[in-house]
């Protein structure tokens, strides 16, 4: 008798189990994108990622740019006061929202912008991804980078549509991370953009 309920529970907590899947799936449209899959997707991707070279700056500008020697000795630095250190405090929990989301819209905005200063320099109508692989077959960012820009696109629609979980405040960080890798990326590409188009006219 203990057996044959033991039985029955097993079978109804299985179908219980199933059926809240579902009814989750059925609430988000039948996406099943999660927003912690794909920041551990970005993560992998910058790690994996190769370290930006050197600038390759024109002469020109290398010589514009290029430091003096310093020959005047040192000043002798004073140490700043010292700070009072305030009581240590428990971090309080990690929430979603209390601006999660608004974090991720904002950082990858940033990018967005980034992708639109690096448009206008280069004077092409291309915008976003079709953007980001032109600058790849071009050479200005590595190969990496349109995985990275795909990743946070997606992690981004997926909260902008409803399709992923709130992110709590670990995760909008890492996000902002993340995009900002990207941006920074990107603000170098435009760097070098335009110190050729000054090499150009200053010919």
């Amino acid at each position: 008798m203990a057996r044959s309920r033991a039985r029955a529970l097993w079978s109804l907590r299985k179908q219980i189990g199933a059926l809240a899947e579902r009814i989750l799936e059925l609430s988000f449209g039948g996406a099943t994108v999660k927003f912690g899959q794909l920041l551990e997707k970005g993560t992998e991707i910058l790690d994996e990622a190769k370290p930006l070279p050197a600038p390759d700056l024109p002469s020109a500008l290398e010589e514009k740019y290029e430091m003096p020697p310093v020959t005047a000795p040192a000043p002798e630095i004073v140490p700043p006061p010292a700070i009072p250190v305030a009581p240590v405090q428990r971090a309080a929990p990690l929430s979603t929202g209390d601006g999660s989301s608004e974090s991720v819209f904002n950082a990858f905005e940033g990018v967005n912008d980034a992708l639109q200063q690096l448009s206008e320099a280069l004077q092409i109508r291309s915008r976003g991804g079709a953007l980001i692989v032109k600058l790849v077959k071009a050479g200005h960012i590595p190969m990496e980078a349109v995985d990275l820009y795909e990743t946070l696109r997606k992690a981004r629609n997926a909260i902008a549509h409803g399709e992923a979980q709130i992110p709590n405040a670990a995760e909008a960080l890492e996000f902002a991370r993340q995009a900002s890798s990207l941006r920074g990326l990107l603000m170098y590409a435009l760097e070098a953009v335009n110190a050729e188009k000054h090499a150009r006219t200053s010919r």
